[in-house]
């Protein structure tokens, strides 16, 4: 009986565990997206300074959160992300415009897959 308790606690630790994970994940997401939306914007008006603190906004937000998603993610995906933010901060730095909008696309699209690959549903289960 005493196993059965036990074994019923752990899973359902786990369970809280994935379910605040998952969430914590997905506003992590949600605002990377919601902050490369605005740097694409400012970027499309030639706004550079107001880009370079968006991007630097980025960057922090980045540093500050990325380890602790990355122990629920696969770090490199995380890493490719990070790097790629450290580059967007760069090309706005030196106002190169197409360089920049391809690195904050980069950004969104690896995000999105971040997102796609840690949803929870039976295929990714099994």
């Amino acid at each position: 009986m005493k196993n059965v308790v036990i074994s019923t606690a752990l899973f359902f630790a786990l369970l809280t565990f994935m379910v605040y994970s998952n969430k914590q994940l997905y506003k992590f997401c949600g605002s990377v997206v919601t902050s490369c939306e605005h740097l694409e914007e400012k970027l499309k008006n030639d706004e550079w300074e107001d880009s370079y603190d968006e991007a630097y906004k980025l960057l922090e937000k980045i540093k500050k959160d990325a380890p602790g998603i990355s122990v629920y993610i696969n770090h490199a995906d995380m890493d490719l992300v990070s790097n790629e933010v450290y580059k967007l901060t760069q090309y706005v730095k030196q106002l190169d415009k197409s360089e920049s909008l391809a690195s904050v696309h980069s950004i969104k699209h690896q995000v999105d897959n971040i997102m796609k690959i840690q949803e929870l549903s039976i295929q990714n289960i099994f």
